[in-house]
């Protein structure tokens, strides 16, 4: 495999502009429907023949320049493996040679959607640890499957030569899995993950169609009430089903979630109608989440995610997920068994932040209030009939305020472990996260005014991973547990 140029299979020029195409043709035909039709009949005058050639002609060219152009970019692209590093050629009009070095992939992933499965090709996925392109996959090859096994494991092998273990994968369907998720996990998972707007949506919806029934048949099926009806009944099942859709979307995705741990790399492999496996190296994991929708807080569930470049670094991707729902005695008995380098499996007696933590909570509170002031005094000279009503409002808005204000406070704390810094907030859903010191890339601190005095910091730590997920906010915590931060940092 090594030195040997390969080009993307053919099949990734109708993925690029298979969608553009089907666009333009269908804009044609619907804005074209009645000229068509006159000519097909012989009721066409000849200059509106005429004009209907030209245009057929002219998005034939359109057409024609758009996969030409396509064709001659795949043809001029070139894909090798050359001294441990992958190397992407383009002979365009513009040369364009992009090396990455094997020893910077964080993840070697491949996925299939539903247009591969039926062609038979395999997408292979490659991110490096930059966190300039964390947001996006740094390259993406499209092969036959078994070629694209092939390169997959030749990328594997360089990437194990420095081990004094070379660890020789088994095939995907040899491959032995620690731990598969089964058909009511992911059931509860789904349940647990639904979006609430989604949910509200769609109840609105099934009871507008009900309403819109019951007003048809009251008006006795008058051809006016029909079509009324109609109309509304298609926009209100269309908001419906894309509701739907969006509560089952995540089970859907994730059927038939595997997972398993090999030496010192994670295997990750879930979907039907699109297939995905993520190869995860355990040193490219920058930390460790737990997470809770207000549902899951209910009965104590808890879904796990790794946070790296490469696995959830794109909008598509972002619920992506390391184990699924569960009760936390199980999850850490799993968590002990595939990353106990992130977690020893105790729970920890978080320590909230410090009683004078609210001193500094003054300076936001006094912008508040003088920020309040100023659109009180606006909304008095334009309205002062009015301003018994916005005076109740703002206090409804202060009370509100404050009763969150609490909630953060009892809510939102920290660990300091002696391999990682453990983060919790949330009063809805929370999120606890585990943070070892070796993977921080740099921490801000930082005070206001009355912080100073006090005292406390609060900060940033920042990781090598997706916009998303990159910056954790650090609770206020005095400067003493701040040394200690730092000299665990330099130590690693």
């Amino acid at each position: 495999m090594e030195n040997k140029k390969i080009r993307n299979h053919i099949s990734i020029v109708v993925e690029r502009i298979g969608g553009i195409i089907g666009a333009i043709l269908l804009f044609a035909l619907t804005s074209m429907a009645d000229e068509i039709k006159a000519l097909l009949s012989g009721d066409s005058l000849l200059q509106d023949r005429i004009s209907l050639i030209l245009a057929i002609i002219i998005i034939a060219i359109i057409l024609g320049v758009l996969i030409g152009f396509q064709l001659w970019r795949w043809s001029k692209t070139f894909i090798y493996i050359q001294d441990k590093s992958i190397v992407v050629e383009q002979h365009t009009l513009q040369k364009k040679k992009n090396t990455i070095g094997i020893k910077n992939i964080s993840n070697v992933n491949t996925e299939q959607n539903l247009f591969e499965i039926l062609v038979g090709t395999c997408k292979i996925k490659l991110d490096t640890n930059s966190l300039s392109t964390a947001d996006e996959t740094d390259v993406q090859i499209v092969l036959k499957k078994k070629e694209a096994e092939v390169f997959r494991n030749a990328i594997m092998r360089l990437m194990q030569e420095d081990n004094e273990k070379v660890i020789q994968e088994p095939a995907e369907d040899e491959f032995k899995w620690d731990i598969k998720a089964e058909l009511p996990e992911l059931l509860t998972h789904g349940l647990y993950s639904i979006n609430i707007l989604s949910l509200l949506l769609a109840l609105s919806c099934g009871f507008g169609i009900v309403l819109s029934v019951i007003k048809t048949i009251q008006n006795g099926f008058a051809n006016e009430g029909i079509l009324g009806t109609m109309i509304g009944f298609i926009t209100i099942f269309l908001v419906l089903a894309g509701s739907i859709w969006d509560i089952v979307k995540g089970f859907v995705k994730y059927l038939d979630f595997k997972i398993a741990r090999r030496e010192d790399k994670i295997y990750i492999s879930y979907g039907i109608m699109k297939r995905v496996r993520y190869t995860i190296p355990v040193n490219k994991i920058s930390a460790l989440q737990f997470h809770q929708t207000i549902f899951a807080r209910l009965t104590n569930r808890y879904m796990v995610k790794i946070i790296n470049i490469g696995m959830g670094d794109n909008k598509e991707e972002a619920e992506s997920f390391f184990l699924p729902y569960h009760k936390l005695p199980l999850l850490q008995q799993q968590l002990e068994k595939l990353l106990p380098e992130f977690y020893d499996g105790q729970e920890k007696e978080l320590e909230l932040q410090p009683a004078a933590v609210w001193g500094a909570w003054l300076y936001p509170f006094l912008l508040y209030v003088a920020a309040i002031l100023i659109i009180d005094y606006a909304l008095w000279t334009m309205f002062s009939q009015y301003y018994a009503y916005i005076i109740i409002a703002n206090i409804f808005i202060f009370i509100w305020g404050m009763i969150l204000l609490v909630c953060y406070y009892k809510t939102t704390g920290y660990y300091l472990h002696e391999d990682y810094l453990v983060v919790a907030n949330g009063y809805f859903s929370r999120t606890i996260c585990f943070l070892p010191y070796a993977n921080m890339q740099y921490i801000e601190w930082k005070q206001n005014v009355f912080a100073h005095f006090i005292g406390i910091y609060n900060g940033k730590i920042h990781l090598l991973a997706s916009t998303m997920n990159n910056v954790k906010i650090i609770p206020y915590m005095y400067e003493k547990n701040i040394d200690l931060i730092s000299e665990r940092i330099l130590k690693k």
